[in-house]
């Protein structure tokens, strides 16, 4: 891939160099395109339909709120401009010397990057979505995406703002532990985005075609839908070792 070089050597041009506001701009155009192909698409392939009421725990049948969608695209819009303040916030610290990236590795480390930020993604995500059940955060903060207990592909990030940061901070907390590639860093944007979204969708209503995500969408859609149980995202073993799923009830 002799052009991975060139790129490499311009991104770190621009992340070092640029004004803080083309940083800003750049990220809101990247979560933006990856939010539409991801989430759009699933939206519009990958479900048959949002369904107009589910059966929640107890047996209660829980109804698709009216401006639900509406309400998800723009806590989702206000995340992507959250990720884009930190991004900014994170190139300062390139900047001064408090953060690296690796800008010259090879894409052969991606053979090892991504699985290791697959892990760190779930631990991380795992770590601050206990916190966020702790009664204060989650009936101020965390309850805001659970107003969707239908989940459709947009609940991927429709999230309080508080949240939001918590969330986007997966990848300076990395590069805090260790110097990643670019390719492995915009990977992760990816990878996060990819299984939130197969992790919100409506398990009943997926086309027979992405039967393989079922499973994970089943498991996700559970904790909506009860709320004291199911806190891990794709690594289930996390709420067995941890206690996950039998936490108390919020």
């Amino acid at each position: 891939m002799p052009a991975l070089p060139v790129l490499s050597e311009w991104l770190s041009t621009q992340a070092l160099h640029a004004p803080f506001w083309a940083v800003i701009a750049a990220t809101l155009l990247w979560f933006s395109f990856i939010y539409a192909l991801i989430a759009g698409g699933a939206y519009l392939l990958v479900i048959r339909r949002v369904p107009e009421a589910v059966a929640a725990a107890g047996g209660r049948a829980q109804r698709l709120r009216p401006g639900q969608l509406r309400e998800e695209l723009l806590l989702s819009a206000l995340s992507i401009l959250i990720f884009a303040a930190q991004a900014a916030g994170l190139v300062w610290l390139l900047r001064h010397g408090w953060l690296a990236i690796a800008w010259d590795r090879s894409a052969w480390h991606l053979l090892w990057e991504l699985p290791v930020l697959y892990l760190w993604n779930d631990l991380h995500f795992f770590a601050v979505h206990r916190a966020l059940h702790w009664k204060p955060l989650y009936r101020s903060v965390h309850i805001w995406h659970h107003r969707s207990v239908i989940t459709t592909p947009f609940s991927s990030y429709s999230f309080h703002p508080v949240e939001s940061f918590l969330l986007g901070s997966v990848m300076p907390l990395a590069l805090v532990l260790h110097a990643f590639s670019p390719w492995a860093l915009l990977g992760l944007t990816v990878m996060s985005l990819l299984l939130n979204v197969s992790g919100h969708l409506p398990h009943e209503q997926i086309h027979n075609g992405f039967a393989l995500l079922r499973p994970h969408s089943r498991y996700h859609n559970r904790h909506h839908r009860e709320f004291h149980t199911h806190f891990s995202f794709s690594l289930v073993w996390l709420d067995r070792w941890l206690g996950g799923s039998r936490a108390d009830k919020t």
